[in-house]
């Protein structure tokens, strides 16, 4: 078990972001290991099938990459710095990459193959982790560069819908927070998190407690983390990680709704609330359902008057959810 430890002022020091960087260095978990990551099936066989066709089939960075973010357990902090603002891009995250010490590079090597909390001697690493530690800087700069090209290849085009979902979920993180407190917040965040008295509880493998004493916490969702949950510890910005709302919908085209549904409501509008199980932009659902954002933006106005789906302006643009009524109605016709 993992404990953050908060003082008051932590409290005070909660905030969001989200951050591309993470997105990019979890999906080569997610590629590792499609079976446990069924849920992205499709982008697996999209990004391997535009991998296995480019100049990066057999890249020995990517290689590298596979080595460095394994199925399970540890990954280098440094390939992850938190984010310093709430909606950062990728470019400045990599800048900020290119800029870590040797020193620190080094030692966030040394747990890599083994477990958090534990390290490896050089000679215990394995040859692509040892070429790393002993030319860090000249190894970092080529490896920077080949994910700069993995991004453009497998992550750019769906970044859009990624980064929707994160922006519907950060708005609901706030408003839970602004209404009850670190409970409500973390009441359903993820289901090996609990917060108790002044202590947010991680199931983890290992045990370890962690005083946050004044520096906070970041909270960072992340499309590609899901299943897990994990922690950016010091001395580090302490960062925790965790799957966004609606993260099951993220990959789907188009969703057919069942019968009675449709003769209640009329097909679309049945298939924009089925299409809603998860925080949905207007452009994501017209891409979806095939029909023109316009006419989603119309038959919403109908759903939100009937009080099926709610709306959020805030952060990028428009999110839309349908509400517990509409969750309602769905099991039923299911």
């Amino acid at each position: 078990m993992l404990e953050l430890v908060f003082t008051v002022p932590d409290l005070s020091q909660l905030r969001f972001a989200y951050s591309p960087l993470w997105e990019l260095v979890a999906s080569f978990r997610v590629l590792n290991t499609p079976a446990r990551h069924a849920l992205h099936a499709p982008w697996i066989t999209h990004a391997r099938r535009l991998i296995a066709d480019s100049e990066l089939a057999g890249s020995p960075d990517l290689e590298l990459m596979r080595t460095l973010v394994p199925a399970n357990g540890y990954i280098p902090d440094f390939l992850t710095p938190p984010p310093t603002t709430p909606l950062p891009n990728l470019q400045d995250e990599l800048a900020a990459v290119l800029e870590t010490p040797s020193a620190v590079i080094r030692a966030d090597l040394r747990p890599v193959g083994v477990a958090p909390l534990q390290c490896r001697s050089r000679a215990g690493m394995g040859e692509r982790v040892g070429a790393f530690y002993d030319h860090p800087q000249r190894t970092l700069r080529h490896l920077v560069g080949t994910l700069r090209t993995y991004w453009d290849l497998v992550l750019a085009e769906h970044w859009p819908r990624i980064r929707t979902l994160l922006d519907a979920d950060l708005s609901y993180r706030t408003g839970r927070l602004a209404r009850g407190g670190p409970t409500l917040l973390f009441a359903d965040l993820h289901s090996q998190i609990e917060w108790a008295g002044n202590v947010l509880r991680i199931e983890k493998k290992y045990q370890n407690s962690i005083e946050l004493a004044g520096r906070g916490l970041v909270l960072v969702p992340s499309a590609m983390a899901w299943p897990s949950a994990m922690i950016m510890p010091p001395p580090w910005q302490p960062t925790l990680i965790y799957p966004p709302r609606g993260v099951a919908t993220l990959w789907e085209t188009g969703k057919v709704a069942p019968n009675g549904l449709s003769r209640l409501l009329g097909e679309t509008r049945a298939n924009l609330v089925v299409a809603l199980a998860g925080p949905t932009s207007t452009g994501d659902l017209a891409r979806r359902l095939e029909v023109t954002p316009a006419a989603v933006s119309q038959h919403l106005g109908v759903l939100r008057g009937a009080g099926l789906v709610t709306t959020d302006r805030r952060g990028r643009g428009a999110i839309h959810m349908r509400t517990p009524t509409a969750d309602a109605l769905v099991a039923s016709a299911s």
